[in-house]
Formats: C-alpha cells, structure tokens, sequence
C-alpha cells in the first residue's frame, strides 16, 4: 500500500523513461563533475610554493626550540 504522493512519483517515472534516464545521468554528471573540481583543487593547493625551486627561508623566534624546525 502506497501513500499518494508515493504512487504518482512512481507513476510519472515509469511515464517518462527518457526524463527518468535524463535525471539519472544529469545527477551522476553532477556528482563526477564535483569529485574532479575538488581533486582539481586538493592538487594545486597542495604545494602552494611549487613554482620555486629552493626552500622557503624559516624565521626562529627567541622562544622556538631550533629542534622543531624540519631542514
């Protein structure tokens, strides 16, 4: 048994199998377009300083160990 806004949204997608097909694809475009915009992303902000090819000068304070700096 079926409540009525559950038998017309199965009704009206076994109506239209073209507009059925279409929102499936359009919702798994969507979902791979956003995967590939966020690893877009994750890549070029992963090493913000790539373009330069020595190390960044690192600045000590007075009350930094020289031990916690990484060379």
């Amino acid at each position: 048994m079926r409540n009525t806004a559950g038998n017309f949204i199965h009704l009206s997608l076994n109506r239209r199998p073209v507009l059925t097909a279409m929102m499936v694809y359009s919702v798994g475009f969507g979902a791979a377009a956003l995967m590939a915009a966020v690893a877009v992303w994750r890549a070029n902000t992963n090493c913000p300083l790539s373009h330069r090819a020595e190390q960044p000068y690192v600045v000590q304070t007075i009350g930094e160990s020289p031990c916690a700096i990484n060379s």
